[in-house]
C-alpha cells in the first residue's frame, strides 16, 4: 500500500470515527435530555465508558443532595438510527472526502515531480546516450550499412526528381509520379525504422517495416500494370476519402468533433459517384484500384502481394503485424527479449537483424522499380552497389546478434554461479 493509500485509509477511518462518537454523543444527550439531566463533563463521561464498553456503574456529581439511580439503553432502533446514519455518510460524504484528497495528492505529487524533474532528466538522458554507445559498438557496422544504403536511395530519388521535373515527355506521367511519390515515402520510413534501431527499438522498427513492405508490394504492382493502373491508384484517393468521411460521420458525436461542412461533404460524395461511374462498383472496395488488372472484384493485400512476387514476406509481415495490433501474440512474442521470462518495457539492444534486413531488401526494390524499366549504365552500377549493401547487411547483423546471444549467456552463467538473481524485467538491455 502506498503512503497516499495509507493516508487516505487513515482520514476515512478519523472521518468514521469522529461520526460515530458524535452520532453516540447526541444519542446520550437525547436520554438524559429526557430525564432532564443536563451537563456536558457527564455527556464526555458516559461517551468515554460507552465507546469503551464499560458496562459499570458510573457515579457522578451534581452537586444535589438528592441521590438516584438511572439506566440509560440503546435499543435497536438506536443502533438503526446510528447506522443509517453512518451508511448515509458513506455513501455521500466519503466520495467528496476521497476526490478531494485524491486532488491534493495529486497536486503535492504532481510538484515535487516537477521540481525534481530537471535532475531526473540529466540521469534518464545520461542513461540513454550510455545505452546508445553500447548498442553502437555491438551493432555500429550493420546500422552504418543501412545507413549508407539509404543515403545513396535518397540521393537516387533527388536525381531521379530532378529528371522527371526537365522531361517535357507526358508518356507514363501518373505512373512517374505516383513511383517518385512512394520511393519518398519509403525512404522516409525507412530513416524512421533506423531511428528506431537506433535507440532500441526493433519491435517499433518491424512494424515499421510493415508499412515499408506494403508500399513495396503496391510499387510492384503497379510498376507491372503500368500508367492505366497508376491512374487508378490516384483516383482511388476519392474512395478512401469517402470512407473517411462516413466513419466520421458515424463517430463525430461520441468523439465530440464538429461535423464536416455540407459542402465538403456533397464534393466527396460527388467525387465518390464519378469514381463508380468510371470504373465500376468494385472500385469502392479497399483494393479496388488493382480489381481490374487481378481479375477479382474485392482484391485483398495477399492478392497484391502475390501479383507483385512478394508473397515470400508473407510470414515476416504476419510476424510486423503483432506489433502494429494489441494481439495476444504480440504481447508475449517480442524481438526484443532475449529471455523469454523477461518483460522489456523500454530500450533494448536485441532483435535488430530482422527489421534490418527486410528494411534493405524493401528500400532496395524500390528505388530499383523507380529507375526501370530502362536502366542507364549509371543506373546499373548503381543498383549493383545497392545490392551489394543489402545483401551484406544481414549477415553482418547476424554476427552481432550470436555474439549478443553468447555475450548474454555468459552473463547469466555469472549471475548463477555467484547466486545473485536474474533481472527479469527493465527498461534497457545493454
Amino acid at each position: 500500500m502506498t503512503p497516499a493509500q495509507k493516508s487516505l485509509q487513515q482520514l476515512i477511518g478519523q472521518q468514521l470515527t469522529e461520526l460515530q462518537h458524535r452520532l453516540v454523543e447526541g444519542l446520550i444527550g437525547e436520554k438524559l435530555g429526557t430525564l432532564g439531566i443536563h451537563g456536558k463533563d457527564l455527556h464526555a463521561k458516559l461517551l468515554e465508558q460507552v465507546l469503551k464498553g464499560n458496562n459499570e456503574a458510573l457515579i457522578w456529581e451534581d452537586g444535589s443532595t438528592e441521590s438516584r439511580n438511572i439506566a440509560i439503553s440503546f435499543s435497536k432502533d438506536d443502533m438503526a438510527r446510528i447506522k443509517l446514519e453512518i451508511d448515509g455518510f458513506i455513501q455521500h460524504e466519503i466520495p467528496s472526502i476521497v476526490g478531494k484528497a485524491s486532488e491534493d495528492a495529486a497536486n503535492d505529487l504532481l510538484a515535487s515531480l516537477k521540481e525534481s524533474w530537471p535532475e531526473q532528466q540529466a540521469w534518464e538522458e545520461a542513461l540513454v546516450v550510455n545505452f546508445r554507445e553500447n548498442l553502437e559498438i555491438r551493432w555500429g557496422k550493420g546500422l552504418n550499412l543501412l545507413r549508407m544504403l539509404l543515403s545513396i536511395c535518397r540521393e537516387i530519388g533527388q536525381e531521379n526528381v530532378r529528371k522527371h521535373r526537365r522531361s517535357k515527355r507526358r508518356r507514363n506521367s501518373a505512373l512517374s509520379d505516383v513511383l517518385i511519390r512512394l520511393h519518398a515515402r519509403s525512404c522516409q520510413v525507412s530513416g524512421e525504422v533506423i531511428a528506431l534501431l537506433e535507440n532500441g527499438f526493433a519491435d517499433g522498427a518491424m512494424a515499421r517495416w510493415r508499412t515499408l513492405h506494403e508500399i513495396g508490394v503496391v510499387a510492384a504492382v503497379l510498376s507491372d500494370f503500368g500508367e492505366e493502373a497508376a491512374e487508378r491508384y490516384v483516383a482511388h484517393q476519392a474512395i478512401e476519402v469517402k470512407a473517411a468521411m462516413d466513419e466520421h460521420i458515424r463517430s463525430h458525436g461520441a468523439s465530440g468533433s464538429q461535423l464536416i461542412a455540407k459542402r465538403l461533404s456533397t464534393k466527396i460524395n460527388r467525387d465518390f459517384e464519378d469514381a463508380l461511374k468510371t470504373y465500376g462498383r468494385e472500385f469502392a472496395s479497399p483494393y479496388g484500384w488493382a480489381a481490374k488488372d487481378l481479375n477479382k472484384k474485392k482484391p485483398i493485400f495477399p492478392d497484391l502481394e502475390t501479383a507483385a512476387g512478394r508473397a515470400v514476406m508473407r510470414f515476416n509481415y504476419k510476424i510486423a503485424s503483432y506489433n502494429v495490433h494489441a494481439s495476444a501474440r504480440g504481447v508475449f512474442f517480442r524481438l526484443s527479449e532475449l529471455d523469454a521470462s523477461g518483460i522489456v518495457a523500454g530500450a533494448s539492444n536485441a532483435g535488430l537483424t530482422e527489421p534490418a534486413q527486410n528494411t534493405a531488401s524493401a528500400l532496395t526494390l524500390v528505388t530499383m522499380l523507380l529507375l526501370g524499366p530502362r536502366w542507364t549504365l549509371e543506373d546499373i552500377v548503381a543498383l549493383r552497389v545497392l545490392s551489394k549493401i543489402r545483401d551484406e547487411i544481414p549477415a553482418v547483423f547476424s554476427r552481432a546478434e550470436r555474439k549478443l546471444q553468447r555475450d548474454d549467456a555468459r552473463h547469466r552463467k555469472r549471475l548463477r554461479d555467484s547466486g545473485k538473481p536474474s533481472r527479469k524485467t527493465g527498461q534497457r538491455k545493454t
